[in-house]
């Protein structure tokens, strides 16, 4: 699979208004683009006997990580599936059209990464309805 930039799958307006909505899309538009930390952590603990760390892309001035993916070695994990670290970082500079500011390496668990850099400050981690209930 190619590498894709995460902006492609950017939630529109409703998607982002309602969780409902944003958990309908495809899995690959689910985990592309508001999701991707959680597919990168889920990577990362699927793989416990490897060296997998959790990177955050950072373009322009933004204050937030625009997009997360598992890396290992010169590899990067997203959505797209397995790329070489240096495409998934082209393919998003070029779609946004802004430089790598920075890739930072995670090393706080998925609850702090969250609390720290949520963009719905109003909405904490407690508050998250939960999904759909699993089918019995």
């Amino acid at each position: 699979m190619t590498a894709t930039a995460s902006g492609v799958f950017r939630r529109t307006a409703i998607e982002r208004a309602d969780q409902r909505v944003s958990w309908g899309r495809t899995d690959q538009a689910f985990f592309g683009s508001g999701a991707c930390h959680v597919l990168a952590w889920t990577c990362r603990d699927f793989y416990p006997d490897q060296e997998i760390a959790l990177a955050a892309l950072y373009l322009g001035d933004f204050d937030h990580p625009l997009h997360v993916y598992a890396r290992w070695g010169t590899w990067a994990f997203d959505a797209s599936g397995w790329n070489p670290e240096s495409e998934v970082l082209q393919v998003n500079s070029d779609f946004e059209g802004l430089p790598v500011r920075e890739v930072e390496t995670i090393t706080t668990d998925l609850r702090h990464f969250c609390e720290s850099t949520s963009t719905d400050s109003h909405v904490s981690t407690g508050q998250i309805r939960p999904n759909a209930p699993a089918a019995t």
